[in-house]
């Protein structure tokens, strides 16, 4: 599942660390992919609306086609987005999967470790859409920056 999620600060797109209770996002953060994207919809503002957009993604992990379809069953929210694989299947390993690009680290070693603090000037109040201590997706543009789907979509426009 990929979801759309509010604007983050750029210095967030290489933050690995925990975010403090009483912040919002608290919990451990692990930068999982970064890489490159490119949108092969025709046009991406147009599919963005119409809910189901085509990219090749050329990550460290997410690699080849992939298709992003609005989850229609989350008709209160709207940030749901179920992330397909087009093609060849994916394959990777638990160990892969629980480990950060950046640092080599696990989700449990990041939380150890504990070296770097995020404080968000967001109040922990704001619900978080059913997000889960699960992996969340971020689609990272040429310049390995996280950014949300409609930043994404405005370099197209």
């Amino acid at each position: 599942m990929a979801m759309h999620v509010e604007d983050h600060p750029m210095d967030y797109a290489d933050f690995e660390g925990t975010i403090p209770k009483g912040n919002y996002g608290a919990g451990t953060v692990m930068v999982w992919d970064q890489g490159v994207y490119e949108d092969i919809t025709g046009n991406a503002t147009s599919a963005y609306y119409k809910g189901k957009l085509h990219i090749v993604m050329e990550g460290k992990k997410l690699k080849g086609e992939w298709i992003l379809v609005k989850d229609r069953r989350d008709q209160d929210e709207g940030n749901r987005w179920l992330l397909i694989k087009a093609g060849k299947p994916l394959k990777l390993s638990a160990k892969a999967d629980d480990t950060s690009v950046i640092s080599g680290r696990s989700m449990a070693k990041i939380a150890k470790d504990n070296d770097a603090q995020w404080h968000s000037t967001t109040p922990e109040e704001i619900p978080m859409s059913g997000i889960s201590d699960g992996p969340l997706l971020w689609l990272l543009p040429y310049h390995s920056s996280l950014r949300r789907l409609p930043d994404l979509l405005s370099e197209h426009i």
